[in-house]
């Protein structure tokens, strides 16, 4: 018995007769036929009964029949259905949103990278700038997900969603003559009187910190920055502090500190509801299953 027979048996039922089966099926009609007895001497009993005057009705057997066949073909159907995404789907396309990820070299990237092969997909990564260019290349499907520090409520739009890994340590850089650079994990209160920059996109980063610092009563002071690099620029030996979320290679004139853990902010995987392929979705949740410590390694 297969999907074949079956059809034809359901088409003979409604459409009336074997011929306009075949019409239907783009069939001969001694194909019909021939798929009927088939499935009548698999199945061991009479389906279908042809009469001049009657034209085809059905036997106690068909009727029986009926919805199950109608069941198996639908379920063919959904098969179909939802295995259609996997076609195609060579290679899975994440979104890097600096400064989580730092490229192919990352924690994230390798970890990752260990779950694949059993989803026979090629795992690539694509560095992103800003907020906005990180949800254009979701929504536009320029990637199939985004690892980013941002919330998806900054973003206010319900076609995304948005997933947490771990809570995130945060880090701080400061010139190695600083006064803070004599701490191995930088207190919040050295941060009093600082001038903190800022760059890219940290919307969520700045407003957990800046909740911290308030309620501790320390006054700092905001700069903006477009890169990175511009921000480490501005730092000096009397003042200023660049946070991060994931430790970076220190440069030679600067020290990577770490913050007081009670700043943590939630990093998490955003993708666009309605376009999540199956195998992009069953890698988010394996991700997502994953042991927080293992992104400690």
């Amino acid at each position: 018995m297969n999907e074949a027979q079956l059809d034809a048996f359901l088409a003979i039922v409604r459409d009336g007769g074997f011929n306009k089966a075949a019409e239907r099926l783009y069939l001969s009609q001694p194909t019909v036929t021939r798929r009927i007895h088939q499935l009548e001497e698999e199945l061991g009993a009479t389906l279908l009964l042809r009469g001049a005057a009657t034209g085809t009705q059905l036997t106690v057997a068909g009727l029986t029949l009926l919805p199950l066949a109608e069941r198996i073909c639908a379920l063919y159907d959904q098969v179909r259905t939802e295995i259609s995404p996997y076609k195609g789907q060579s290679e899975i396309v994440v979104g890097c949103a600096d400064p989580m990820l730092d490229g192919e070299s990352s924690a994230f990237f390798l970890i990752v990278q260990e779950l694949v092969p059993r989803l026979h997909v090629t795992l690539k990564t694509k560095r992103l700038g800003k907020g906005s260019e990180q949800k254009e290349q979701l929504l536009t499907g320029g990637v199939d997900f985004l690892f980013s520090d941002l919330s998806a409520a900054a973003w206010n739009d319900s076609r995304l969603a948005r997933a947490k890994l771990f809570d995130g340590g945060v880090y701080a850089y400061v010139h190695r003559l600083s006064p803070m650079s004599a701490w191995e994990r930088l207190p919040l209160a050295a941060l009093n009187g600082q001038t903190l920059y800022w760059y890219q996109d940290n919307t969520f980063l700045r407003e957990v910190v800046g909740r911290q610092l308030r309620r501790q009563k320390i006054s700092w002071r905001e700069e903006e920055c477009d890169s990175m690099a511009e921000a480490l620029s501005q730092l000096t030996p009397q003042q200023g502090a660049l946070l991060t979320v994931v430790r970076k290679n220190t440069v030679s004139q600067l020290a990577c500190l770490s913050v007081s853990r009670d700043v943590c902010i939630p990093a998490g995987v955003l993708w666009v509801k309605d376009r999540c392929a199956p195998v992009v979705r069953q890698l988010i949740h394996e991700i997502c299953d994953l042991p927080s410590s293992i992104w400690r390694r």
